[in-house]
């Protein structure tokens, strides 16, 4: 898992990243500062 922020004036903006394997499959799970959620996967 991996996240990262900046400061821009009184906001604090930042994503936060993981990927989970099982088995053969792989899937990378990405959150942003709105709360979108992005899923990519490959197996």
């Amino acid at each position: 898992m991996t996240s990262s922020g900046t400061n821009k004036g009184e906001l604090f903006l930042a994503d936060v990243n993981t990927q989970l394997k099982r088995n053969n499959i792989t899937t990378d799970i990405n959150v942003d500062t709105n709360s979108n959620i992005h899923r990519g996967g490959c197996i």
